[in-house]
């Protein structure tokens, strides 16, 4: 049995009695195998509620309780990849009169577009070669319990069609079916999506997404908008990692002080899962001491694609400054960032530059996620900085605006 020793200094850490106590119980409860959380389930410290001291975490565990007992109403679930959505609605399912009924999450992305009737609704026994037996679609699988459908954004226009039917008649048929069946299980969506744009754009229907929309909308805050739970998250990802791993109570590993400062600075663009990524990484490498931030930083270069160094450039080269003074007030791209986007631009001294050579040049400097670095190049076109050859072909292509950097070209300058 792990002790208080095997995550020795939470008093040194600053971690609250109670929190201490809450961690180590559900680290005692958990050891069992089979009780230890997977995949998303990262942060989950009782059967509803999510880790976390943060006025966002705060908001979000009143609203699991509150949603628990009104489980007629439908939910939706918003919010970046890798914050918990999941875990949200399975705090839901659990705190409610459902938890032992079935939780069934469904990927709406995954759904083979040939054979949707057959995966939402299910078919009966030899209605098509292949079909040995009777079988449940996901609505029916869910029985009276939960069903998830993940990345709601994605599922194909002919599913949206389906799904909004059932949504509106609670009954299906099975394919091949003579009866109709009743549906009793409750709805949640997740999304990491704009619904309303999709509908704008014609990817989304509309009737669906005001559908959805009028039960409760839960926003999952990202992990850089929960600065006061880092330390707990780290603390009892260190734990749930460190048995997944089969360490044991001689191991001692525990978070440092440097940790503790270097998680605090760092934005975490893929939220908790990325934190979770980490922490694996550096317990396969170290399985004893402390964790520190050489070891932050050493997990970090694992995931650059490109080690080259990058281009180097004086701070006070003229193409720099122009970069820094343009990105000056330019929302959505935090101030730290604007100064190494505003290197990274100097740099790209090709005419022409795909969307990787820019998140390559970028991640030499930040270590930013990919998904982040796409959208600084979005608002980068936005604001017509950047110029491409044809957005509808498979192998776009920019180029930095010569208008926007005036100077440059009479001067030779890095850019092109």
């Amino acid at each position: 049995m792990f002790t208080h020793r095997y995550i020795a200094n939470y008093d040194a850490l600053g971690i609250p009695e109670d929190i201490t106590q809450t961690i180590t119980r559900s680290f005692q409860n958990n050891q069992q195998k089979d009780n230890i959380p997977s995949g998303n389930n990262i942060n989950q410290l009782n059967s509803y509620k999510i880790i976390g001291n943060s006025t966002s975490i705060r908001t979000v565990n009143e609203s699991i309780s509150k949603l628990a007992k009104m489980d007629r109403v439908s939910v939706l679930i918003t919010g970046e990849p890798g914050t918990g959505k999941e875990l949200i609605a399975r705090g839901i399912h659990n705190g409610s009169k459902r938890k032992n009924k079935p939780f069934v999450p469904i990927n709406c992305a995954e759904i083979n577009p040939d054979l949707i009737r057959g995966e939402l609704f299910g078919y009966v026994k030899g209605i098509f070669t292949g079909a040995g037996e009777d079988t449940d679609g996901c609505f029916l699988k869910a029985g009276e319990g939960t069903l998830v459908l993940d990345e709601i954004g994605d599922l194909p226009l002919e599913a949206q069609g389906i799904l909004l039917r059932v949504l509106q008649e609670r009954q299906i048929r099975r394919i091949g079916d003579a009866k109709e069946t009743p549906v009793k299980c409750r709805f949640i969506f997740i999304t990491n999506k704009n619904l309303r744009e999709l509908v704008n754009s014609g990817h989304f229907k509309e009737d669906l997404y005001y559908r959805i929309t009028q039960g409760e909308i839960l926003f999952s805050p990202p992990l850089r908008e929960r600065q006061e739970d880092k330390l707990y998250i780290a603390v009892y990802l260190l734990i749930k990692i460190s048995v997944e791993l089969g360490f044991t109570n001689e191991s001692s590993v525990y978070i440092s002080n440097s940790f503790i400062r270097v998680i605090n600075k760092y934005e975490f663009p893929g939220n908790i899962r990325e934190l979770e990524g980490i922490i694996t990484r550096i317990l396969i490498r170290n399985q004893t001491g402390p964790v520190t931030d050489t070891d932050f930083y050493g997990s970090l270069n694992l995931e650059r694609t490109d080690h080259s160094p990058p281009s180097k450039l004086s701070k006070d080269d003229p193409a720099i400054k122009i970069w820094q003074k343009k990105l000056r007030d330019i929302s959505g791209i935090l101030s730290k960032n604007k100064i190494f986007i505003a290197e990274s631009l100097a740099c790209l001294t090709k005419k022409e530059f795909s969307q990787n050579e820019f998140i390559s040049q970028m991640k030499r400097r930040t270590r930013l996620h990919d998904n982040t670095l796409r959208r600084y190049l979005s608002i980068l076109k936005k604001h017509k900085f950047l110029t491409h050859n044809n957005e509808k072909t498979n192998k776009v292509r920019y180029r930095i605006a010569d208008q926007e950097v005036p100077g440059l070209m009479k001067n030779g300058g890095h850019l092109l």
